[in-house]
Order: structure tokens, then C-alpha cells, then sequence
């Protein structure tokens, strides 16, 4: 559990969320949904704000915690939600 705290896993962690949107964003429509109601998606972005916006945020979150903040799950509740909004980028 102690590795989960270590600068060098959250870093790859962030750079891995950057490599996986570069390599989807050629497989992604132009708007991802990323809303579903009743089985129809009803809300959508942009594929570039979509696939950029969690790994960004990752990046302030890493460093925040090089400042001291108490910030290491929402580097990994991020890197979550960005693998269902990829997911939901290249199977919908």
C-alpha cells in the first residue's frame, strides 16, 4: 500500500493517462458521450477536452502533492474516470 504514496507511480500513473489518450484519440468520434439515459447517450463533448481533461487534472493533483497537499486518491479517482471515459470513447 506503501507504493501507492510514491512519487514515481503517481508520475507514471500521469504520464500513462497522457500516452493512453494519445494513442485512442485516432479511434474516437469527434463527441464522446458521456451520458447515458435509458441505454441512449444524451450528453457529449469534445474528444479533446474528453480525453485531456482527467490527465490534466492528474497533473495539478501531482503537483499539489509535491507542495504537500494531501492529494494521491484524487490522482487514482482520476485516472479511473478516465479509463471509463475511454472506454466509453472507443466502444460507443
Amino acid at each position: 500500500m506503501k507504493s501507492f504514496f510514491d512519487i514515481k507511480v503517481m508520475t507514471a500513473v500521469v504520464i500513462l493517462s497522457f500516452l493512453l489518450s494519445i494513442a485512442v484519440m485516432g479511434f474516437c468520434p469527434l463527441h464522446i458521450p458521456i451520458h447515458f439515459n435509458g441505454g441512449h447517450a444524451d450528453r457529449f463533448i469534445n474528444k479533446y477536452v474528453g480525453l485531456l481533461i482527467f490527465p490534466v487534472l492528474m497533473t495539478v493533483a501531482l503537483l499539489l502533492q509535491k507542495l504537500e497537499f494531501k492529494t494521491v486518491w484524487g490522482i487514482y479517482f482520476c485516472a479511473l474516470l478516465h479509463l471509463y471515459l475511454l472506454y466509453n470513447a472507443v466502444v460507443a
